[in-house]
C-alpha cells in the first residue's frame, strides 16, 4: 500500500468481500500490511463509523479484536 488512503480502502474492501467479521491479522492478510497497521486502519475506521467492533477494544491496537462493516458500508457507502 502506498498511502493511508489505499490502506483504508483495501480494509473496508476486505471486510465488504468476506462478509464476516474479521481480526487485525486476517485483514492484514487479505491486504498484504502488517498486522499492526490493520489494527490502526481498523481502529480509526471504527471511530469514523465506517467500522463496527465487534468485541471490546483493549487497546488501539487490539490484535485479537473482531471488525465487520458498518450497515451503511454494507450497501455502498462512502469509504471517506
Amino acid at each position: 500500500m502506498n498511502n493511508n488512503h489505499d490502506t483504508r480502502h483495501a480494509v473496508l474492501a476486505a471486510l465488504q468481500k468476506t462478509g464476516t467479521p474479521m481480526d487485525s491479522y486476517q485483514v492484514a492478510k487479505a491486504t498484504g500490511v502488517s498486522p499492526i497497521q490493520a489494527a490502526r486502519t481498523l481502529t480509526k475506521l471504527t471511530a469514523k463509523g465506517l467500522v463496527l467492533a465487534q468485541d471490546p477494544l483493549g487497546a488501539e491496537t487490539d490484535l485479537s479484536a473482531r471488525f465487520s462493516l458498518a450497515p451503511e458500508q454494507e450497501t455502498g457507502g462512502d469509504p471517506g
